[in-house]
């Protein structure tokens, strides 16, 4: 007889050596976290436990990204880095939100709105509801400009500005 062994956290069994997990039913949530780890055990993809993206940076290339670093850090409330990268600098709000601004020698600034319609990625800051017009007049003093007329969706005011590379983004009131 075949030994088994049982992974007390999941209730799999698994014959030795090696082999694929049995179950009676097809798994969802962790349990389907146990099988993909199972289906690719030879692989060596999961030799120790499911693996999840713990944060993401948002990266704006630019031609000179010191002056856009700096626009977002008074913005968010971040500080500079001490020592800036001369191809990245990447900056951390006070809330935990990150934002990279890449050296980019060929950038151009996008357009705003597309004129074909089409999506390009930009930035929603979200604000709270009574703090929009003094917010607003920060973006203005740090040098961001208005890009179109501010309007309501449902519950939300939406406001558009440029960075001052140009990056299109919205503030939008939580």
């Amino acid at each position: 007889m075949k030994r088994r062994r049982t992974d007390t956290r999941t209730g799999t069994t698994r014959r030795r050596p090696g082999g694929p997990l049995r179950r009676a039913a097809p798994p969802d949530g962790p349990e389907r976290e146990t099988q993909v780890m199972a289906e690719n055990a030879d692989t060596g993809l999961f030799d120790e436990a499911f693996v999840y993206v713990e944060a993401a940076v948002v990266v704006l290339d630019c031609a000179e990204p010191e002056p856009v670093a700096e626009f977002y850090a008074k913005l968010m409330g971040a500080e500079l880095p001490s020592e800036m990268g001369v191809e990245l600098i990447e900056i951390t709000g006070r809330h935990g939100t990150r934002i990279a601004f890449r050296r980019d020698h060929g950038a151009a600034p996008p357009s705003w709105p597309r004129p074909d319609d089409s999506q390009q990625a930009h930035l929603h800051l979200l604000v709270p509801r009574d703090r929009m017009d003094d917010v607003e007049r920060q973006v203005i003093d740090y040098g961001g400009r208005p890009m179109e007329t501010p309007r309501k969706e449902g519950m939300e005011e939406l406001r558009f500005f440029s960075d001052p590379a140009g990056h299109p983004f919205v503030l939008r009131s939580m």
